[in-house]
């Protein structure tokens, strides 16, 4: 499933190509170019036209989902996208890759407002973590179904 407020993906993008061995889902909004959305359809996307702001979206797009029996979704995207499904309260585990680099110029895991103090802070249900090549790979369980 891609989030793509434009349908911007890309018809020559690997996600397309695989269309054929794998459903692919475009959840776009109501302000997509509609030739975008058509392109897509015709290259086999199942394209979700939801509205509302970001967390409506994400609830009404995961709703759609369960309708068709999809009950897991792994998300890769960057701070907005992150921040709309936990303004959602619909983030279940968070995988987060710690490198051992240092950056300047940081940006939040996810955007958005959010706890102000560590005391507010969403305290996990179980914590692990292991070794994944140089970096390491920490899993945080925030609530259990």
């Amino acid at each position: 499933m891609v989030f793509d407020t434009d349908a911007r993906l890309p018809l020559e993008s690997a996600l397309v190509g695989s269309i054929e061995a794998a459903p692919l889902y475009v959840v776009t909004g109501a302000e997509a170019p509609a030739e975008r959305v058509s392109a897509l359809r015709e290259a086999g996307a199942d394209v979700l036209d939801v509205a509302g702001d970001p967390a409506r979206r994400v609830v009404d797009a995961l709703a759609e989902l369960g309708r068709r029996q999809i009950g897991s979704v792994l998300l890769e995207g960057g701070a907005e996208l992150a921040g709309s499904f936990a303004a959602a309260n619909e983030v279940d585990e968070l995988r987060l890759f710690i490198a051992p680099l240092v950056l300047r110029g940081g940006r939040p895991l996810a955007a958005g407002p959010g706890a102000e103090r560590v005391t507010d802070a969403v305290r996990p249900l179980a914590v692990d973590w292991e070794r994944s090549g140089e970096d390491m790979l920490v899993r945080a369980r925030l609530r259990e179904w």
